[in-house]
């Protein structure tokens, strides 16, 4: 945390572009939202207006022939359930925002923190739903609670009216959209941990905690899994040390 937020430091880009998961998020994401534009804009929802969009997108942004092939031939599998999908969302809405960026001053801590929502639908009744994509797998409930918290975030800084076009209101629900091999919605129902005056008190505590300066930035704080190589190992010098070593505090004068 403190490698990347603190000092600045980023991975190099390999010097040779290749079509990675990150890379492949953002193209599927483009569609998607450009395509939700494109349904709100018009009543013609179709498969056909999907694919085109998709074909543009890969003609401006996956240069590799066979991976623009692969791509493709996934979301043509998926299409179908897309274009239903979309259809029983825009059935409901009355305006829509994607790829909305958002910032939010804490004011018990004295920082901003920024984000940007996958879509945002203001539902007829006045309140909003927010939905994020997944390329890959939809997470869990403990996963959420302990993880992956991004989209109770974006909630918490829609009803306060942190996203640019969109006024403080109500969030009704949130759901992530897994375009995955199984596409599916799932919601998460905002309650108990998961409601958002619940989840902006536990953020506000959590950067409270690493604004003390007895608080340390430690490498390799709540690992979800233990197997993956970090991009900082090598500047904590992990490998001649490990999680079961006993933590030893120094003070740093």
């Amino acid at each position: 945390m403190s490698a990347r937020h603190v000092l600045g430091l980023r991975p190099l880009l390999p010097l040779v572009p290749e079509p990675d998961a990150r890379l492949k998020g953002t193209v599927f994401h483009a569609i998607l939202a450009a395509f939700a534009d494109s349904a709100f804009a018009d009543s013609a929802i179709t498969r056909q207006r999907l694919l085109d969009i998709a074909d543009e997108e890969f003609r401006k942004d996956v240069p590799w022939p066979a991976i623009r092939s692969h791509w493709r031939g996934h979301l043509e599998r998926i299409a179908d359930w897309l274009v239903s999908e979309e259809v029983a969302l825009r059935a409901g809405i009355k305006d829509r925002k994607t790829e909305v960026s958002g910032e939010l001053r804490l004011d018990a801590t004295g920082l901003t923190i920024s984000g940007k929502a996958d879509r945002i639908d203001r539902l007829s009744s006045g309140d909003l739903a927010i939905y994020d994509y997944k390329t890959g797998s939809i997470p869990s409930e403990p996963q959420i609670l302990h993880f992956d918290r991004q989209l109770l975030i974006e909630a918490v800084m829609a009803e306060r009216g942190a996203f640019e076009g969109v006024s403080e209101t109500p969030v009704r629900s949130v759901a992530h959209i897994s375009i995955g091999r199984s596409p599916k919605r799932k919601a998460i129902r905002l309650e108990g941990s998961f409601e958002t005056a619940t989840v902006h008190a536990e953020l506000t505590e959590l950067l409270k905690k690493f604004l003390d300066p007895g608080t340390g930035y430690i490498s390799r704080r709540a690992m979800e899994r233990m197997r993956f190589q970090g991009d900082y190992d090598h500047l904590a010098r992990f490998g001649e040390w490990d999680a079961s070593a006993t933590t030893r505090p120094q003070p740093v004068k």
